[in-house]
């Protein structure tokens, strides 16, 4: 608080692009991302080896209180990684149900996929996240959405034997 009262640039960035508020994410301290964010840090800048966002950060660290901060000062739900990562694919591998409802409820895309990873669906039968998984279908998560090699949910959760397996409708 003092540095920034004493004029202390909220968007300071290191040369790999990681700002201030990046650094602060990484402890969760809750009070410290809103004191950022309400001096003007930008929730969107991006760091430059993954081109991954404070929100990315976020909720691959688990923060999912400070993730639903960042969008409420604004942190774009769509953005992508340099690999192709959303924030609600960042999610989904933590198996943050509660940071999903928020970033759909915001716009995210459920169905999209990288190449690797399929959707947020099959990312989460990957993951073994099977409550996480039904969630999604009654979103209307398309089942058929490959990953890497035309691997689909159905795949892992067979590989599993996840019961959402009874819940995938496939043609």
């Amino acid at each position: 608080r003092m540095l920034l009262q004493a004029g202390a640039n909220p968007n300071a960035a290191q040369s790999t692009g990681e700002t201030a508020l990046m650094t602060c994410i990484r402890t969760g301290n809750l009070a410290a991302v809103k004191l950022l964010l309400e001096q003007g840090a930008d929730p969107n800048g991006r760091e430059t080896r993954w081109e991954q966002t404070a929100l990315m950060w976020a909720l691959a660290s688990g923060h999912s209180e400070v993730a639903r901060m960042l969008v409420q000062h604004g942190a774009q739900v769509k953005t992508r990684s340099a690999g192709g990562f959303t924030p609600l694919l960042f999610a989904t591998q933590q198996n943050d149900l509660e940071s999903i409802r928020v970033l759909l409820g915001k716009g995210a895309d459920l169905n999209y996929a990288t190449p690797k990873d399929g959707n947020a669906l099959t990312l989460a039968a990957a993951s073994g996240h099977e409550e996480l998984g039904l969630y999604l279908l009654e979103q209307g998560a398309d089942p058929n959405v490959p990953g890497e090699n035309g691997v689909v949910a159905l795949h892992y959760a067979m590989a599993q034997g996840l019961s959402l397996i009874n819940r995938l409708n496939y043609d």
